[in-house]
């Protein structure tokens, strides 16, 4: 089998902590395949977190071999890619940033991304739970229970080379422990807020045991 690789140059300003990745796909395209055989293991106390970095076909298959197995999904669809509409309606919850998901909303016909709440409304009417993340606007969470607002925490930004990620990582430990999305986006935005403060990316993500989820 031809191996595939994934190579990422990250440059980053020190002055605002703000970075660039450039990324030379290999393994993002593989077969599809080795993917769906991992997600064949999951259970139905289990998370699956995806992002849209794997090809189409790949997302598409995944989704759907975890549903069979009642496990839960958590799709990080960064980049935008193609994504089916009814793929979306097994993702709980979608998890994209600001331009991501005003991209989403425009691919399945939205007249109007503008405002962030529209666009939010939307995506609801084809995923039952979404989250954006808007860097120093903090978050909007949707869901059935309703929508709410979360503030971003004021902190000293040394290097926002794997906000995204910090963000999504803390997101899917809170749904684990069983924790309503609300609150879980809240302990996600404190673990990304905690990563932006520190230089790195691994080296700045906080250990579980230091931190404590409120409600």
């Amino acid at each position: 089998m031809r191996q595939a690789s994934l190579e990422a140059l990250s440059l980053s300003s020190r002055k605002s902590g703000e970075n660039l990745i450039v990324v030379d796909s290999g393994a993002n395209h593989a077969d599809p395949t080795i993917a769906t055989r991992a997600a064949e293991v999951m259970g139905a106390r289990d998370l699956v977190v995806l992002q849209g970095e794997l090809s189409e076909l790949c997302t598409q298959s995944v989704i759907e071999s975890t549903k069979t197995l009642g496990a839960r999904v958590l799709l990080n669809l960064a980049p935008v890619q193609s994504v089916a509409a009814a793929s979306l309606g097994a993702v709980d919850p979608l998890v994209v940033n600001e331009g991501e998901a005003r991209g989403l909303a425009t691919k399945f016909g939205c007249a109007n991304s503008d405002s962030i709440e529209v666009v939010l409304q939307y995506l609801l009417g084809f995923c039952p739970a979404v989250v954006i993340t808007r860097g120093g606007d903090g978050v909007i969470v949707g869901d059935s229970s309703g929508i709410v607002q979360i503030a971003a925490e004021q902190v000293s930004v040394a290097d926002t080379t794997g906000a995204g990620d910090a963000f999504v990582g803390g997101l899917a430990v809170a749904l684990l422990e069983g924790v309503l999305l609300r609150h879980a986006a809240r302990f996600a935005n404190h673990v990304a807020a905690h990563a932006v403060s520190h230089v790195g990316a691994m080296d700045a993500y906080p250990m579980r045991r230091d931190l404590t989820i409120s409600s």
